[in-house]
């Protein structure tokens, strides 16, 4: 998940202690009640599937992927803890929690930190992105489909979608009601498509490859690249 859509200065590499210090401090600054075990560990990682950050709840992980910007890393932080709070899907409360933390880093002077959250923010309250998350899980797990027919299976459409729109499993069949019908629907279809590539001729199926276009070709091809990270990713169903 983006935290922080802030594009000043240079892109860093940082260090594990900068990354481990960068936690300590959003903790103590923003979050002072939150996790006072210390449970939750954060952890740099060199691949997140095109992510920055990610929230594993199950693991109580914060992880975060370079190259970051200078200030992305503490918003990328600030977004991810709020995610451990409230769960996946960018609703009200996570909205509202981001928005409180902004005023906070104004009224500390850390206007920097406090732009890139409130650039994060105004991504979240796009109405073009609302149920961005949700429609996310649902694009992966036709893209699932489609790359892995017949051998496919709802359980890892939902492992696969979960981890690309972030978000928990104890969420997941909440916040995305439709995604047993998306998968069937999808699984139909192909099913279908499948009777009808039998019974084509053989001038059909000419016509058929003629109307991929360079472009469908290497859409396909990114999309069945970055599926094939997932199931590397999440690959233990």
């Amino acid at each position: 998940m983006n935290g922080g859509a802030s594009t000043t200065g240079d892109p860093q590499f940082p260090t594990d202690g900068e990354v481990e210090q960068a936690f300590r401090l959003a903790r103590e600054s923003y979050f002072p009640r939150w996790d006072r075990c210390g449970r939750w560990k954060i952890e740099k990682v060199s691949d997140l599937s095109g992510l920055e950050g990610y929230c594993d709840q199950h693991g109580q992980r914060i992880l975060v992927c370079p190259p970051l910007y200078v200030y992305d890393l503490t918003s990328l932080i600030v977004h991810e803890i709020v995610h451990a709070i409230y769960g996946g899907v960018h609703g009200k409360r996570f909205t509202t929690r981001l928005q409180v933390i902004a005023d906070r880093a104004r009224s500390l002077g850390d206007f920097e930190l406090a732009k890139a959250i409130d650039s994060d923010l105004e991504g979240l309250r796009n109405p073009d992105s609302v149920d961005r998350s949700v429609e996310e899980a649902y694009a992966t797990i036709r893209n699932y489909v489609e790359e892995c027919y017949p051998k496919v299976s709802f359980e890892r459409a939902v492992l696969l979608a979960r981890s690309a729109a972030h978000i928990p499993e104890v969420d997941f069949l909440r916040t995305c009601p439709r995604a047993r019908a998306v998968f069937d629907n999808e699984v139909a279809a192909w099913e279908e498509d499948k009777k009808r590539a039998a019974e084509m001729t053989f001038e059909e199926v000419q016509a058929r490859l003629r109307s991929w276009t360079p472009e469908r070709l290497a859409e396909t091809k990114q999309r069945h690249a970055r599926l094939q990270q997932q199931l590397k990713r999440g690959g233990k169903a």
